[in-house]
């Protein structure tokens, strides 16, 4: 019998308070192996989540290639950036740590670069879309909860 091997794509919505140049963005990542310095005295001993940060890869042999393609950036300076992605790998962080990296940190995102979390518990990144050929699949989140509050 043949079985059908669905191939599913990925699509997020992100909100980030810089725009992000449009098309295909390809950094090179590698986990973090050690706290940053004052991590332990900062949060009591727990110490921090670990990022997944971006390396040249001609300086480490472990660094793993992270793709995503910007597929749409609309907004403004005021009220933010909107930006569909769509990942091409599927690395820990990846996308909050290539967005960092573009300068366009996701907003609320305090391990990756923004200065303050204006939205307590959560950052603005939202899986938004997952559809496939065969069998065919497209289920859809709603409305982002930066813009339905």
């Amino acid at each position: 019998t043949a079985v059908a091997t669905a191939v599913a794509e990925k699509q997020y919505k992100v909100l980030t308070m810089s725009p992000i140049a449009l098309g295909l963005h390809t950094h090179f990542l590698q986990m973090e192996t050690q706290q940053p310095p004052g991590a332990d005295a900062e949060t009591g001993g727990l110490g921090i989540p670990r990022r997944n940060l971006v390396v040249d890869p001609r300086q480490s042999t472990s660094a793993k290639m992270a793709q995503l393609e910007v597929i749409t950036c609309s907004g403004d300076r005021v009220n933010g950036y909107e930006s569909d992605l769509r990942l091409l790998t599927g690395r820990t962080h990846q996308i909050r740590s290539q967005l960092a990296a573009l300068g366009a940190p996701v907003v609320g995102d305090t391990l990756y670069g923004e200065p303050c979390n204006t939205a307590p518990h959560r950052i603005a990144l939202q899986a938004h879309r997952v559809f496939s050929h065969d069998p065919q699949v497209n289920v859809c989140a709603g409305t982002p909860w930066w813009r339905s509050e």
